[in-house]
């Protein structure tokens, strides 16, 4: 259940099931197009070197690629390979910590992972991301379909207590999370759209963070470019684009989620993409969700029932 205290998430919970999660495998540079080098932790298939199946799993606001790492482990030993990022601004050592250089860049920095990976021609990629890497896997999939990048063969997107948009109906208007700073917010709005990016590095959004949580791999606040470029450009959009090209989406959130409302989430989805499949896991709250065996199960269950006549090339 909810931490009842100052924060908005069950930390308590979440870190006393800390000592049961697996161990994070390491960080392994690869190379973007800006010549910058990112940090992505690989999860090979166990016994299965030539599975098809690769998950890039995101994280979500403030955190690294580490608390994923019991998931990602539950997913390669069911076959599949699982590619869990340190997204830029993000983790141990980010060039800065809290930004981007441009609204697009962490997009980009996902074309360059996959593409680092040197997949094989008859791959299937899925992108999964959790809360907010949950927006950001939905923008980047719906992305890929519109641009018809034939050299990412994306087959599915799963999506895990998503964030869609701070109006979305599922949206929970007393959630402690996310602190916004709406005079900045409002500024660089109005900025942006009149064409100019002069303040889109500043701080516009903080996190509510426990100090028992903190580390050294902890941001603690967002500028207007990283938060525009991990959320949804259009969450609506976005998913009739998916619909479009019969991408499938399963989507996961706990029934005790602090930050969403769990029995509206199908109502959000579905709307726009009627194929989506939306599951309430009974008893799971927010942060749980990324480390209880039950959404492995759920997502291993889901991914071998995916069509296995489509080509390559989204739609």
């Amino acid at each position: 259940m909810p931490d009842s205290s100052s924060h908005a998430f069950d930390f308590t919970t979440f870190l006393a099931d800390k000592e049961a999660w697996s161990a994070p495998n390491e960080l392994v540079p690869y190379r973007c197009r800006d010549d910058s080098s990112l940090g992505c932790r690989h999860y090979p298939a166990a016994g299965m070197s030539g599975s098809r199946s690769h998950l890039i799993l995101l994280h979500g606001s403030s955190a690294d690629s580490r608390y994923l790492a019991s998931l990602a482990t539950r997913l390669a030993e069911a076959g599949h390979h699982v590619h869990t990022p340190d997204l830029r601004g993000h983790g141990p050592a980010p060039q800065r910590r809290g930004d981007i250089d441009h609204l697009l860049q962490l997009e980009e920095d996902l074309e360059d992972l996959i593409l680092s990976l040197a997949l094989p021609a008859d791959a299937r990629v899925i992108v999964a991301g959790h809360s907010a890497g949950g927006g950001l896997a939905l923008r980047f999939s719906a992305a890929v379909c519109q641009r018809q990048r034939a050299d990412i063969p994306l087959h599915g997107v799963i999506l895990l207590a998503p964030y869609l948009h701070h109006l979305a109906p599922n949206m929970r208007r007393d959630s402690r999370w996310a602190q916004p700073r709406i005079a900045r917010m409002l500024a660089c709005a109005l900025l942006n759209r009149l064409g100019i990016h002069r303040l889109d590095h500043i701080e516009v959004l903080g996190f509510n963070i426990p100090p028992e949580y903190r580390d050294a791999h902890t941001t603690d606040a967002y500028s207007w470019r990283l938060m525009t470029g991990l959320n949804p450009r259009d969450y609506q959009s976005d998913l009739k684009a998916l619909a479009h090209h019969q991408l499938p989406v399963l989507a996961l959130i706990g029934e005790h989620d602090e930050a969403f409302h769990a029995e509206r989430l199908a109502q959000c989805l579905q709307p726009h993409h009627p194929a989506a499949q939306v599951e309430v896991l009974q008893t799971i709250d927010h942060l749980g969700l990324a480390t209880t065996s039950i959404t492995a199960e759920q997502i291993i269950a889901w991914l071998p029932e995916q069509r296995t006549d489509q080509d390559d090339t989204p739609g």
